[in-house]
């Protein structure tokens, strides 16, 4: 062989091999950020979840409807452990885990600050804050509970705190109305 062509079978082997590595590169790349995509796309469908129940929680209850924030909240969490690998598993358990305590409150300020509690131990996961760690060892102080039921007193106490959210909205509209009654009939 000459020369020539040996000089020319390198130089095409090395930039044969410069475009598999860079192309392997690129794929490596695309395949974090794309992990790293479907992680926050996770995250914001939880939280917009707990947006939306912070946002129903704030309405007084006969606005509210008969919709469960707990239930869409568990729904949300499900599909968490439905697409996180199986190395993030434990945030998906530990989402489930503090649905269910949530499930339980029935004073809305705790409500409220374990909603807010969810939301942002997620962000900080999401931004690489919170360990996995953290998600373990919380999770077994507050496991998940395999045959999760609501006990039937803390739907009544929920009926009752909303029956007496009604009657003061009712009983301050009639009031107004009154009120504005006999304003306009003087």
């Amino acid at each position: 062989m000459r020369s020539g062509n040996t000089t020319a079978i390198i130089v095409a082997a090395i930039s044969a091999f410069v475009a598999a590595a860079v192309f392997i590169v690129g794929e490596v790349l695309r395949y974090y950020r794309d992990r790293k995509e479907r992680r926050r796309q996770l995250v914001v469908r939880m939280l917009d979840t707990i947006d939306q129940i912070v946002h129903r929680q704030m309405l007084p209850p006969l606005m509210r409807g008969w919709r469960s924030d707990e239930v869409d909240l568990l729904m949300t969490a499900q599909r968490l452990l439905v697409e996180l690998r199986k190395r993030d598993l434990v945030v998906g358990k530990w989402a489930g885990a503090q649905t269910q305590r949530l499930a339980r409150t029935t004073d809305k300020s705790k409500y409220l600050e374990r909603v807010l509690r969810i939301e942002s131990k997620l962000i900080g996961w999401h931004r690489g804050d919170i360990k996995l760690r953290w998600f373990a060892e919380d999770l077994k102080r507050e496991p998940l509970l395999e045959d999760f039921r609501v006990p039937p007193l803390v739907g009544w106490k929920r009926s009752a705190g909303d029956v007496g959210e009604n009657v003061r909205l009712i009983g301050g509209a009639v009031a107004v109305l009154v009120v504005l009654k006999r304003i306009l009939t003087r």
